[in-house]
């Protein structure tokens, strides 16, 4: 095994986590009764300085009033202007706020100074600080609210212009303060505009591709950043294997498709194992996703393709015949492999090889290694399926590639060396049993396959998450043991479906027992089996593989939508650390002018 990890490889399985803490820092604001507070707060502490820090009744009413109204209109403007805006009056009222404290800033600077210098009836930041602000604002609503800044300019004006007519008397207008101001804006205008040059391959800006992942995060309205999304896309050729035990009623399938499930709530195939379980049940079937190679390159990237490749999907795994006596399963075969763990079961000539990495975290194993592995097992007469168990998130991660096919080659050779047994198969899922559990499981839920070989029960595990706590599989393991069954697997689907739904955790998602205790987690785990165990026979399966075209990201969108981050990311640092400092220096020059 080798440690390394491609670029795009790393991408794809922090592209979540990444997005979150961005997301997290965006919009963990305060509550609105304490943004209330606080805008009133700041309004009549502004009114106060204004007047040279005399508390007048009129001056602090005509602050508050003017300050509210500012954030009523803002925001009813807003919704006029561009009415998908992530806008609301919370958001608005934090801008309006923070655009408040920064006129206070100001304000207190030059009362500072004349406190120990000189003595003023008028201040001159009061008209430095409009210019400051409506260059603060017009970054906030271009850069969020409005994507046009034809429209972002004259909404910006809105809330200075209101709180500096009612100072007015208050105010000292200079030349130099005008001047200042002026230059400060026009920084401003700057920015945006060099943001708005800053393009993907498909001519998206910077600024148009940040409010429509804001669009979908904040308001859960996909539709622009699935169309940004659907200009990369290619179409491809997608196979999907499943694998269908007859039983009396919502026969267990698993179905191990080549889509992956992403990028996050609700855009594309986030929710394709919670769709396929939706689809497969209307089909009197019960989807058991598996999570195989490849990454967020091969998404989908509009809800509706997913919708439609779901219903195909089910459609034919309903045509496949259960035609296969249960008297040809080799294994289970369990295997330590470097860093990895192996289990294999066949059923016939078709091989299942679960790799996890459990208590180590790993990323999407690549196609290129499945392909590797079918060349070996190609030469035991095997058609093999490999799937990723996607079951553990620790701290040290590990890259899964065959660097020398030696140990493979002799695990798949043990598997053909085995014995072909009788089987007797049960299964048994959550939605026959109450089970109180947090955001870590999604809407599929938790299945679990008994299968009984030589009289030695074992259990496979699904459930319906993405990844797990590095403890997850040892505790699920534990506890069926001591149950009486052996543990083939604890596998997750990699559902993104509760993947950026909030802030709650700093990656976007919970994985496997960190919203539920693991510890009852496993005990259902055990109850299941039982049941599953209660409904042992000797069932029939068929297995069937179709093809579908699709469309998916392609690793283009991946890399572009990383280079627009660094670029834009990279630019905002470098403008910052300039237009800062020159904005405290002209700051500075205001307040010591005559």
């Amino acid at each position: 095994m080798r440690y390394s990890a491609d670029p795009v490889s790393l991408l794809s399985s922090s592209s979540t986590e990444e997005l979150a803490r961005r997301y997290r820092r965006l919009f963990s604001l305060p509550s609105s009764t304490s943004l209330v507070a606080y805008l009133g707060i700041s309004a009549v502490l502004l009114a106060i300085s204004f007047d040279r820090l005399h508390l007048d009744l009129i001056s602090t009413l005509l602050g508050l009033a003017t300050t509210f109204t500012s954030t009523v209109v803002l925001q009813y403007l807003i919704k006029v202007v561009e009415p998908s805006s992530i806008a609301t009056p919370r958001r608005v009222s934090a801008m309006i706020l923070s655009g408040t404290l920064i006129w206070l800033f100001a304000v207190a600077a030059e009362l500072f100074y004349v406190s120990l210098f000189k003595s003023v009836q008028n201040l001159v930041t009061i008209t430095f600080g409009a210019f400051l602000v409506f260059a603060f604002e017009l970054v906030v609503i271009n850069g969020a609210f409005v994507e046009k800044t034809r429209f972002a300019g004259p909404l910006s004006i809105i809330h200075p212009t209101l709180v500096f007519l009612w100072s007015g008397t208050l105010a000292r207008v200079s030349i130099l303060g005008v001047g200042t101001g002026a230059i400060v804006v026009a920084l401003a205008f700057v920015f945006i505009y060099k943001l708005k040059a800053i393009r993907t391959l498909t001519n998206d800006s910077a600024i148009h591709t940040l409010q429509a992942f804001l669009k979908t995060w904040a308001a859960h309205n996909p539709e622009e950043l699935e169309r940004a999304l659907s200009r990369y896309s290619v179409e491809e050729s997608v196979g999907t294997r499943v694998i269908k035990f007859e039983t009396p009623k919502k026969q267990p399938t698993l179905v191990l498709s080549g889509i992956h499930p992403g990028p996050f709530f609700p855009v594309g195939s986030y929710n394709l194992p919670e769709l396929f379980f939706e689809k497969f049940d209307a089909e009197q079937m019960t989807a058991l996703t598996m999570h195989r190679p490849g990454g967020h390159e091969k998404n989908i990237p509009t809800r509706d393709e997913c919708v439609r490749y779901a219903i195909e999907t089910a459609s034919l795994a309903a045509g496949i015949q259960t035609r296969n006596q249960p008297a040809d399963m080799r294994g289970p075969l369990l295997a330590k492999i470097d860093d990895f763990s192996a289990a294999c079961i066949a059923l016939g000539n078709q091989a299942l090889v679960i790799v996890s990495s459990s208590p180590l975290s790993s990323d999407d194993i690549t196609y290129s290694v499945e392909g590797k592995l079918a060349s070996v097992a190609k030469e035991f007469g095997f058609d093999v399926s490999l799937v990723d168990a996607h079951n553990s998130i620790g701290s040290k991660r590990v890259k899964f590639e065959i660097v020398s096919d030696r140990p493979w080659r002799d695990l798949v050779e043990r598997l053909r060396r085995e014995e072909a047994h009788e089987f007797r198969v049960g299964f048994a899922h959550s939605s026959e049993l109450e089970f109180s559990h947090g955001p870590d499981i999604s809407d599929a839920g938790v299945g679990v396959l008994t299968f009984e070989v030589e009289r030695t029960k074992w259990a496979l595990v699904l459930v319906d998450s993405n990844n797990a706590n590095p403890v997850s599989k040892e505790e699920v393991k534990r506890k069926l043991e001591s149950a009486g069954f052996r543990l083939i697997e604890l596998c997750t689907s990699d559902s993104h479906n509760l993947a950026a739904r909030g802030v709650a955790m700093e990656r976007g998602y919970f994985v496997l027992g960190e919203a539920t205790p693991i510890s009852d987690v496993a005990s259902y785990v055990v109850k299941l089996a039982q049941i599953a165990e209660s409904r042992l026979s000797y069932h029939r399966y068929g297995i069937g593989e179709f093809v579908s075209k699709v469309h998916v990201f392609g690793t283009k969108a991946i890399e572009d939508f990383a280079l627009l981050a660094r670029r834009s990311s990279t630019f905002a640092k470098r403008f910052i650390m300039v237009a800062v400092p020159l904005t405290l220096i002209l700051l500075i020059l205001t307040v010591i002018s005559d």
